[in-house]
């Protein structure tokens, strides 16, 4: 168990058992190929987050609006922003942030994540 697992609670209760952490009903949801993403018929709406599978860490769901297939990069890092704010900032005492994960750490992170949507 890597560093994340431990500060995040390593596997989920009752075991690694991926069938549960991809449940339809609001769980970690279904892997988003950009296949899938760009393919019609627009305009849609999607939930869409990311997760560091790895360590179980699971972005929250971002609803994206796509009216065309050429919007789907900057939805896509709608929802990588979204995940950085969430597990890349610290929120201090006194209310300013600081970031958790440098450049680097972050370059690394982003290249491991997965998309998945909520069908």
């Amino acid at each position: 168990m890597g560093l994340f697992g431990k500060l995040f609670g390593g596997a989920p209760p009752g075991g690694d058992d991926k069938r549960a952490r991809f449940s339809l009903d609001g769980g970690a949801g279904v892997p988003l190929e950009e296949a899938a993403a760009t393919s019609g018929p627009f305009p849609r709406s999607m939930r869409v987050r990311a997760v560091l599978e790895a360590y179980d860490l699971y972005g929250s769901w971002q609803t994206v609006r796509l009216e065309r297939p050429e919007d789907w990069p900057a939805a896509r890092e709608q929802v990588l922003h979204a995940y950085y704010q969430q597990f890349g900032l610290i929120r201090l005492p006194d209310g300013s942030s600081t970031i958790r994960w440098n450049e680097v750490t972050w370059r690394q992170t982003r290249e491991t994540l997965q998309l998945r949507y909520s069908p």
